[in-house]
C-alpha cells in the first residue's frame, strides 16, 4: 500500500540524487538511473543512463540497465532488437 509517508520518503531520495548528479562518478549514476527506472520515470532515468555512456561506461551492469530502459519505454518498433544488444553487451565476461 502507497501512503503518504512513502511519497514522502521517495520525494527526499530524489531529492538526494538530483543533487548528486552534480559530482556523480558512474556508479552513482547507475544507482540513480536504476532508481528512476524502478520508479517509472523514464525520462529521467535515460538522462542519467545516457550521461554514463557519454563517459564511456566502465560498468557492465550499464549496459543491462539500458537494455531495460529501452523495454520500459518501447520507443521503437525495433525496441527489442536494440535492448537485446545492450543485453547482449551487458553479459560478456
Amino acid at each position: 500500500v502507497f501512503n503518504e509517508l512513502d511519497s514522502e520518503n521517495l520525494n527526499h531520495y530524489h531529492d538526494i540524487i538530483r543533487e548528486s548528479r552534480k559530482h556523480a562518478n558512474q556508479v552513482g549514476l547507475y544507482y540513480a538511473g536504476l532508481y528512476l527506472l524502478l520508479t517509472n520515470k523514464l525520462t529521467k532515468a535515460r538522462e542519467y543512463i545516457d550521461q554514463i555512456f557519454k563517459q564511456a561506461p566502465i560498468l557492465d551492469e550499464s549496459y543491462n540497465l539500458k537494455g531495460w530502459l529501452e523495454l520500459m519505454s518501447n520507443a521503437s518498433d525495433n525496441t527489442a532488437t536494440i535492448a537485446l544488444n545492450f543485453f547482449e553487451h551487458g553479459c560478456q565476461l
